[in-house]
């Protein structure tokens, strides 16, 4: 299963993960030069569970990457956090990006529906090759205006996303 491959590419070295923020001025792709502190992996019969704690290197800026592959679906997530563990301040962390993909085909197009509001739920399709699409959360509820589930077709196959931003 070349989903469950991918997962594993990103668990086994993060610094795979497509994620990337800057850090100060230092920009960071993956956890590529943080220091694995620990991990820890729980499997259950839903899924598989893997924790893993990183450091930079200035002892500061720990990042905790929890990460399930859920089998029967052939799909996995990750949450990423980030903490000072320093005794003073860590540098400037901006510009986080939780999901830097790329995925395979050409003309996509971005499916999905529209949040309560004044979309009411209606269902939209949308070719993304040359309009770029910002797609937010209007005033912090999940469904407000814009609904974060897509599916992300192109003439390769299509890709579900979902976006976790409630309480923005």
């Amino acid at each position: 299963m070349a989903t469950y491959e991918e997962y594993q590419s990103f668990t086994q070295d993060l610094a795979n993960l497509p994620v990337s923020f800057l850090y100060g001025t230092e920009r960071q792709t993956g956890l590529s030069g943080f220091k694995e502190v620990g991990r820890s992996t729980v499997t259950d019969e839903k899924k598989q569970t893997t924790e893993v704690v990183m450091l930079h290197s200035d002892n500061k800026l720990q990042v905790t990457v929890v990460s399930s592959y859920y089998p029967a679906y052939n799909a996995y997530e990750w949450t990423v956090y980030f903490k000072n563990t320093g005794a003073c301040n860590t540098s400037v962390l901006s510009c986080v990006t939780a999901a830097e993909l790329n995925i395979a085909g050409s003309n996509p197009v971005l499916k999905g529906i529209n949040g309560d509001g004044d979309g009411w739920y209606e269902p939209y399709e949308h070719e993304v090759t040359f309009i770029p699409r910002i797609i937010v959360s209007k005033d912090g509820r999940s469904t407000d205006n814009n609904f974060p589930y897509f599916n992300l077709e192109t003439d390769s196959g299509g890709t579900m996303i979902a976006i976790g931003w409630p309480g923005t």
